[in-house]
C-alpha cells in the first residue's frame, strides 16, 4: 500500500489530554501522547484478563513481565529491560529503543499513546523510514472468555518516506524464558503464517524422586515472515522491499501457555485458559483467527467512551485506561481437583497490587475497585463473592484477604474487619442490583444475615454504628483497621460509622426482597439508632472524624466522611443524613481539604485547615496525602447529592492531571495514595481501588447501580459496542 495515513495524528505533549485522529476510529480519540523516556513508572501492560502481562515502556523496552508466572510474595516483579524490535535498513541495523545506560538503542525520537489495551508507538530513526507499531491484548468488556486469551498482537507499519526504494528487515525477539529451553517446534498454521513454539522448564518446577520437571510453552508467529529459535529466544524476521512512498503492514503474534501457577504456600493452581487451550499452538491458532475481530471490538468499546460528551476529555481517557489494573492484578483459576470448593466458572482473583503489596483479594480494595468487574464481568464478580462466603467464620466474620502474594487458600482475618464486614454486605447487594438475580439473593441471604450479626457484635454500645477496633499497640500505628491503616481511629468514627449505616440500609432492603419483614424492621430500627448517633458527630458544618470512648470529639475534617452516603446513593437507598447536613459537609471538604496540594483533595485537615499528622510526622503521611479513590468517591457523592458539584469535578481533574500529566505521571501505575508534596506515590503502584472512578459516570448521569445498563447508559453503550463487532 502507499501513502498510508499515520497511526495517530498528534505531537507528543505529556502536559495535556489531546483530541486527535487515530487509525481505525471513526471519530477522534482522547489521550495523552508521551515523548520518549518520559515516565518514571512502567508503560502499558500487554496481555489478557487474568493471563499475565508484559509492559512496554516509553523508552521502547520491555519491563515488567509475568508471562512466566513469576509472581512475588513480596513487592517485586521481574523487569526485563530488553529491546523487542530492531530494523535493518539497507544493511544498517537500528535497535528500536531510546539509547540507554548500556549504550544500546538507536531511536532519535518516540511518541507513545497508550489507550489500554492498545499501545500505539511512532518511532524515528536516522533513516527515511517511518515506524509505527500497534500492540494489544484481547481485553473486551462483556466477553470474559475471549479476554482470557494469553496473547499479544503487534501490528507494524513501515513507510518509506524517501523517493528511492529501501530494503528492510524487521526483527522481533520474544522474552527469554527464565529456565532452560528443552525443545523448539515449527508449527503448521494458517496460510501466510509461520510460527514456532518453545518448550521450557516451568519457572517454579520442583521435581522430586527423579520426576521430570513440568514444562510450559511460548510461541511466536509472523505473517509473511519466518520464526526461528535464536539461542534461548524465539525470533521473527520479516524481509520487506519498500518502493518510494510505499507502506507495508506486518503482523506478529506472541502467545504463551503457562497454565500452572503456585500460590504463596507452594500449592499449584491451574489457570482458566487451560480449559480452552491444550498447548501454545492452540492459543496461537485462536489468536491468528481472532485478532482482527479483537481489534475491531476494542476500537468499538473505546469509541463508546470517547463519544460521551458529558464527560471531560480527561475522564474519558482515564476510564479507558483504568481497565489496566483489572488485567494487571488478576488471575483466573479453574477447577483442577475433585475437592476444589469453587464452581465450574472457576475463581477470579484481583490482587491488591502485585507491584507493591501483593495480597490476594483484600476486601477493602475489592469494595472500592471492583466496579468494572461488576459492570462488565458480573459472572467473575460472583466467583469472588463465593470465595468470601466460603471462608466466612461461624461468627459471621469475612476474611480480609485470601492469601499473601497469589493464592486463594490462606484467608486472613481481623484486619480492617470493622469496615470489611459492612463492605461484604454491600457487595452482595451490589451484585443483586446489577444482575437482578433473585436466586443469587436467596442463596446468599443467610450469609449476609450472619455478617449482620457480626456487625452487631462489633457495635460495643448498641448505638447502631460499628465502633473502631484498632489492633495497634499504644504508640504504634498499624493495624489501624481503617483503609488508611497507619492512622488508628477510636470510638465512633464518621467513616466506619456511616458505612455501617449504608450496610444496615442494604440489609433491610435485602430482607424486604426476601419477604422477611421481621429482619427488615430490625435493620431499619438499627439504621435509625445509627442516624441518631451520627448527629453527635455533627459540628454544625461537617461530621467530626470521631467521638472516642471517653466522649472526646475530634473535629478533624475527613474528605472521605460521606462514603456511606455515596454507597446509599449508588444503590438507590434512602438518604442516611439530613440533606442540608450532607450538602454542608461536602462544601466544607471542598473548602478545607483543597488547596493543600496541587494534586487533589488531601485526606484530612484540622478544623482550621491545618495539616493532620497521623503517623510519626514523616514526609509521606496518610492523612496529608491525596487518595485518588477518595477524590473520585467525593466527586460522585457531590453529583449524586447535588452539592459542591463543580468542586468535586475540579478535584477529579486535579487527580487525573497528576496521574497523566504531572512531572511524576503514572498513567499505568495508579497508586493507593499520592504524596501531597511531589505528586509521586505515597503508597504503592497499580492499586485497583482507584477504579471507584467508575461510580462517577453513573453519578453524572443520575443513575443508580440498578440502572447502570439501562438503554443509553455508558455501561450499556460499552457492552453493546463490543457485542456488535463480535
Amino acid at each position: 500500500m502507499s501513502n498510508s495515513t499515520a497511526l495517530f495524528e498528534a505531537f507528543a505533549n505529556r502536559n495535556r489530554t489531546q483530541q486527535f485522529r487515530c487509525r481505525g476510529y471513526q471519530q477522534p480519540v482522547f489521550g495523552t501522547v508521551y515523548p520518549r523516556s518520559s515516565l518514571r513508572w512502567h508503560g502499558v501492560p500487554l496481555g489478557g484478563l487474568g493471563t499475565g502481562f508484559l509492559c512496554w515502556d516509553t523508552d521502547g523496552r520491555n519491563s515488567q513481565c509475568t508471562l512466566f508466572n513469576q509472581l512475588p510474595n513480596i513487592s517485586a516483579l521481574p523487569v526485563l529491560g530488553t529491546i523487542p524490535f530492531s530494523l535493518d535498513v539497507d544493511g544498517r541495523t537500528f535497535a528500536l529503543a531510546v539509547r540507554g545506560d548500556d549504550g544500546s538503542g538507536d531511536l532519535t525520537d518516540l511518541r507513545y499513546f497508550g489507550h489500554f489495551p492498545l499501545l500505539d508507538l511512532s518511532m524515528q530513526i536516522e533513516a527515511p523510514i517511518r515506524i509505527e507499531i500497534r500492540a494489544y491484548g484481547p481485553f473486551i468488556p462483556g466477553d470474559a472468555v475471549t479476554s482470557n486469551t494469553p496473547a499479544i498482537v503487534y501490528q507494524v507499519t513501515l513507510t518509506n518516506l524517501d523517493t528511492h526504494p529501501h530494503r528492510c528487515t524487521l526483527r522481533y525477539d520474544a522474552p527469554e524464558p527464565p529456565k532452560a529451553v528443552t525443545d523448539t517446534q515449527t508449527l503448521e498454521l494458517a496460510e501466510g503464517w509461520q510460527g514456532s513454539s518453545q518448550r521450557h522448564i516451568w519457572a517454579q518446577a520442583n521435581p522430586r524422586m527423579g520426576a521430570q520437571a513440568l514444562e510450559h510453552e511460548l510461541a511466536l508467529a509472523a505473517r509473511h515472515g519466518s520464526v526461528s529459535s535464536c539461542g534461548a529466544q524465539l525470533q521473527s524476521e520479516l524481509s520487506i522491499e519498500l518502493a518510494a512512498d510505499e507502506a507495508s503492514e506486518e503482523t506478529i503474534i506472541l502467545v504463551w501457555y503457562q497454565p500452572s501457577l503456585r500460590d504463596s504456600w507452594n500449592r499449584a493452581e491451574r489457570l482458566r485458559y487451560a480449559d480452552r487451550f491444550v498447548d501454545a499452538k492452540t492459543v496461537l491458532t485462536a489468536a491468528i483467527a481472532g485478532h482482527t475481530s479483537w481489534l475491531e471490538r476494542i476500537i468499538a468499546w473505546q469509541s463508546a467512551i470517547y463519544a460521551r460528551d458529558e464527560l471531560s476529555p480527561e475522564l474519558r481517557e482515564a476510564l479507558v485506561n483504568s481497565f489496566y489494573a483489572t488485567c494487571k492484578n488478576s488471575h483466573w483459576i479453574t477447577r483442577s481437583r475433585p475437592d476444589d470448593w469453587f464452581g465450574d466458572d472457576g475463581l477470579f482473583l484481583l490482587n491488591e497490587s502485585y507491584t507493591t503489596c501483593p495480597l490476594s483479594e483484600t476486601l477493602p480494595c475489592h469494595y472500592l475497585g471492583s466496579l468494572p468487574t461488576l459492570f462488565f464481568f458480573p459472572e467473575l464478580e460472583r466467583t469472588t463473592l463465593e470465595a468470601y462466603r466460603h471462608y466466612q467464620l461461624a461468627s459471621g466474620e469475612i476474611p480480609f484477604s485470601l492469601d499473601r502474594g497469589f493464592g486463594a487458600r490462606a484467608p486472613n482475618y481481623q484486619t480492617q474487619h470493622t469496615n470489611g464486614i459492612n463492605e461484604y454486605i454491600e457487595l452482595v447487594y451490589r451484585y443483586y442490583l446489577r444482575t437482578g438475580d433473585e436466586e443469587f439473593l436467596r442463596e446468599f441471604y443467610p450469609s449476609v444475615l450472619a455478617a449482620g450479626r457480626y456487625v452487631e457484635f462489633l457495635d460495643n454500645n448498641g448505638d447502631g454504628m460499628v465502633e473502631e477496633h484498632p489492633h495497634a499497640l499504644p504508640g504504634e500505628f498499624w493495624p489501624a483497621n481503617v483503609p488508611w491503616d497507619l492512622w488508628p481511629q477510636h470510638g465512633t468514627s464518621v467513616y466506619t460509622g456511616l458505612k455501617s449505616l449504608s450496610a444496615a440500609a442494604a440489609l433491610a432492603a435485602m430482607a424486604e426482597r426476601q419477604g422477611n419483614a421481621h429482619n427488615a424492621e430490625h435493620w431499619r430500627a438499627r439504621l435509625a439508632r445509627g442516624q441518631a448517633r451520627a448527629q453527635e458527630l455533627w459540628n454544625g458544618r461537617w461530621f467530626n472524624l470521631q467521638l472516642d470512648a471517653d466522649g472526646i470529639s475530634d473535629s478533624t475534617c475527613l474528605s472521605a466522611q460521606l462514603t456511606g452516603e455515596w454507597a446509599a446513593a449508588l444503590y438507590g437507598l434512602e438518604r442516611l443524613l439530613p440533606p442540608e447536613q450532607a450538602a454542608s459537609a461536602l462544601q466544607a471538604v471542598a473548602e478545607l481539604c483543597s488547596g493543600k496540594s496541587p494534586y487533589g483533595l488531601v485526606l484530612a485537615v484540622t478544623a482550621d485547615g491545618a495539616p493532620v499528622y497521623s503517623n510519626q510526622g514523616i514526609v509521606c503521611d496518610f492523612a496529608r496525602d491525596v487518595w485518588p479513590m477518595v477524590n473520585f468517591i467525593y466527586a460522585a457523592t457531590c453529583q449524586f447529592l447535588g452539592a459542591a458539584k463543580a468542586e468535586g469535578l475540579a478535584a477529579v481533574q486535579d487527580v487525573l492531571g497528576t496521574l497523566f500529566h504531572q512531572a511524576n505521571a503514572m498513567p499505568w501505575g495508579w497508586p493507593c495514595n499520592i504524596n501531597a508534596h511531589d505528586g509521586w506515590i505515597g503508597h504503592g503502584h497499580d492499586y485497583n481501588d482507584p477504579q471507584a472512578i467508575w461510580s462517577l459516570p453513573l453519578a453524572i448521569a443520575g443513575l443508580t447501580l440498578a440502572e447502570a445498563e439501562q438503554p443509553g447508559s455508558l455501561v450499556e453503550g460499552i457492552l453493546s459496542a463490543a457485542r456488535a463487532k463480535a
